[in-house]
């Protein structure tokens, strides 16, 4: 064969290079089945941007789904993993000592008694104070307080056993005092009015008053000579009980009463009549009578119960008396029942 020598212009082109794999990569996604074609070079540079473009876009993806999760771990930022927060260090307290009580075995919580309701307690109280009666030795204490029973329930108190044998006057003040109780177990709070309930309480204690000063003999507290009298227990007394014949001064005997009896009207008033009698004996002479005064009655309603009384009236001594040491007596009656209450106060006239 004749070597043909060949010239520049004619010398044949030089080989192609291969694509790059991500030109490969490129082609393959855009022409996807079809041949791998070489491509003019002003096709390939406006590819080569978009294929860059795009392979940037993959590794970037290729790096989120690989490294994404770890980095999201290393960051903190996914809550599913997040690690659990530190112990907290809680400050150290110093240790007490413990109390241990040991349990109740089975006998100590069956021999255990049980309170009582009020009925049984009632009951109870009311058999033991009737025993106490029964002996006699706990005087009226056992009487009042099985009557103070019937406060609380009127089906307990005294009964006609527990009275039996009692002193007469025991039995009427124990009876007194069971009424007493059972009027206020009945009323005393029923309608929650306190003012009415010390209404309540002041008229059993005038009741009971009355009932013991009847049961009580009359007595005369005291009496004294004075110049003045304001009122109960307000007086100005003289200095001495001696004064000069023919020349006394105005004398007031002022004198006290008490366990006189009240008696109650129907329109609501109570009344009071007492009789005084003032009379001089000598003292040498007992029971010798040397004058007598005049009776007086006294007479006082009110509309309430007097729990205090006086009674002033003047002494009149005559000229006749002469010098000596006498006793004033003083003599009140009680127009209610008659009962009679003395008292003396010594007395002295000098010389002129």
């Amino acid at each position: 064969m004749d070597d043909k020598k060949t010239t520049p212009e004619q010398s044949p082109a030089p080989a192609a290079p291969p694509p790059k794999l991500l030109d490969q990569l490129v082609a393959m996604q855009t022409h996807a089945g079809e041949a791998l074609a070489p491509e003019s070079p002003k096709k390939r540079s406006l590819i080569a941007p978009a294929a860059w473009l795009i392979a940037g876009v993959v590794v970037g993806a290729l790096a989120f789904a690989f490294l994404g999760g770890s980095l999201k771990k290393a960051t903190g930022t996914e809550e599913a993993v997040q690690a659990p927060p530190p112990p907290v260090e809680k400050p150290a307290v110093s240790m007490k000592p413990r109390v241990s009580v040991a349990a109740p075995s089975d006998a100590e919580v069956d021999v255990a008694s049980v309170p009582p309701a009020s009925g049984d307690l009632l009951a109870e109280l009311d058999r033991k104070l009737t025993a106490e009666i029964s002996t006699g030795e706990g005087g009226l204490k056992p009487l009042i307080g099985k009557a103070g029973l019937a406060l609380l329930d009127s089906k307990h108190g005294l009964t006609d056993d527990d009275l039996k044998g009692q002193n007469p006057d025991a039995k009427v003040l124990a009876s007194t005092y069971q009424d007493m109780f059972r009027r206020l177990g009945d009323n005393l709070g029923k309608n929650g009015n306190v003012l009415a309930d010390v209404e309540l309480l002041a008229a059993e204690q005038d009741k009971l008053a009355a009932g013991s000063a009847d049961r009580q003999d009359l007595e005369i507290n005291k009496a004294v000579l004075c110049q003045r009298v304001h009122g109960f227990g307000r007086y100005e007394a003289f200095g001495t009980n001696e004064f000069a014949q023919g020349a006394a001064p105005l004398i007031l005997v002022y004198s006290e009463p008490v366990h006189f009896k009240v008696r109650s009207e129907e329109n609501g008033r109570f009344v009071i009549k007492l009789k005084e009698e003032l009379s001089i004996e000598s003292a040498a002479e007992a029971g010798k009578e040397v004058w007598r005064e005049r009776e007086v009655s006294v007479t006082d309603i009110t509309t309430s119960r007097r729990h205090d009384f006086f009674i002033a009236q003047y002494l009149n001594l005559p000229k006749t008396i002469g010098p000596g040491n006498y006793i004033l007596r003083i003599k009140i009656t009680d127009e209610a029942d008659s009962r009679t209450a003395d008292f003396s106060v010594p007395l002295t006239i000098k010389a002129p």
